[in-house]
């Protein structure tokens, strides 16, 4: 069986990991999604208008 019951743990030399409210990967990436979010609802919002500026004359 590959899978431990127990869990070993982390060498003394290993620092701790941050909690999640401080990690700083974590902060980046929920701010690349907010900004990707963003981008495609005003990307959506302007295609929207281009299309209904055309059909509408």
């Amino acid at each position: 069986m590959a899978d431990k019951s127990t869990t070993t743990a982390p060498p003394a030399g290993v620092p701790a990991l941050p909690p999640d409210s401080e990690n700083e990967a974590l902060l980046d990436a929920a701010k690349t999604f907010k900004i990707t979010a963003i981008g495609a609802v005003l990307f959506c919002l302007a295609a929207l208008f281009i299309i209904m500026s055309t059909r509408m004359g």
